[in-house]
């Protein structure tokens, strides 16, 4: 059996079965969609191995890249027909740590106020963390009330792996979230 996809020539019978012509309908609709917002992803951005969401800043303050933010709301969002854009949409909220035991993601690129952006929730990425005068932290968990940076420590959910020799209590460390550091793991 030919294959309905095949290109035909000038003058030669179009023998199109009616699922292949839905194909050719379908794939011409999705060309017509109005074009989206850049995603960071697409726009050649390649956080390799970490794991990506698009998170509704809802803490009431602008939020800068390399931050924490704790999750404080998952899914809820309605999705188009089909899901064909469902990564597009946020799938998480974002506030301000209540707790150090909070759930926490870390900004990828600055998110203002009431807007989706891309955040870490697992992976190896930089993050603003205070490690106090001596540096020394190895663990680093959620400051209450604050998104300016994690606390360091001996101790918490956020493996440090590396901290930059640099002034300040302050810095932008290398840090590991994983999968286990969320709630009822």
């Amino acid at each position: 059996m030919p294959d309905p996809l095949s290109p035909v020539a000038a003058g030669q019978p179009l023998g199109i079965s009616a699922q292949a012509w839905n194909l050719v309908t379908a794939a011409a609709r999705d060309r017509r969609q109005p074009p989206r917002a850049p995603d960071p992803v697409r726009r050649g951005l390649d956080w390799g191995g970490v794991i990506v969401a698009r998170a509704v800043n809802d803490t009431g303050a602008d939020l800068r890249e390399n931050r924490p933010a704790t999750v404080t709301g998952i899914g809820g969002y309605e999705l188009p027909e089909g899901g064909a854009d469902w990564q597009r949409r946020p799938v998480l909220t974002l506030g301000v740590p209540a707790r150090a035991t909070d759930w926490v993601c870390v900004t990828l690129e600055a998110i203002p106020a009431g807007e989706t952006g891309a955040v870490a929730v697992d992976g190896i990425v930089l993050c603003e963390v205070d490690v106090g005068s001596g540096g020394a932290a190895t663990y680093a968990r959620p400051t209450p009330g604050s998104t300016d940076s994690l606390t360091g420590g001996s101790r918490g959910p956020i493996r440090v792996l590396h901290v930059p020799a640099a002034e300040g209590s302050t810095r932008r460390c290398v840090v590991y979230l994983r999968e286990s550091a969320t709630p009822g793991k």
